[in-house]
């Protein structure tokens, strides 16, 4: 497995993924959400970590199947790890209402 296509593939689909969550943040600012930070920062990190293997790696255009659904796996975990720090840290604060199940259900 040739990590320099890794890296260079999965640096693409941060950038989409980067991409769509602007498009997540401009519509939490159209209905002014609290959802805003939090997607503005996920999406700054995911930006910053596809740019540098798009700036620094080689492009490669031959792909195996292994190399392909490791790169599926590995943005996949990426992504997750992205919202999570960015929704429970201090950078994004908290997300979204809190739910009290005994109350939310009885009324």
């Amino acid at each position: 497995m040739r990590p320099h296509i890794l890296f260079r593939y999965s640096g693409i689909i941060l950038l989409f993924n980067s991409g769509f969550l602007l498009l997540s943040s401009a519509v939490s600012l159209y209905y002014n959400d609290t959802a805003l930070l939090p997607l503005l920062y996920s999406s700054l990190i995911a930006g910053l970590l596809g740019i540098f293997p798009i700036l620094f790696v080689p492009p490669a255009t031959d792909i195996s199947n292994n190399e392909g659904f490791t790169i599926v796996v590995a943005n996949w975990l990426v992504s997750c790890l992205i919202a999570q720090v960015c929704q429970k840290s201090q950078i994004g604060g908290y997300f979204g209402p809190k739910i009290n199940l005994s109350t939310d259900i009885s009324s």
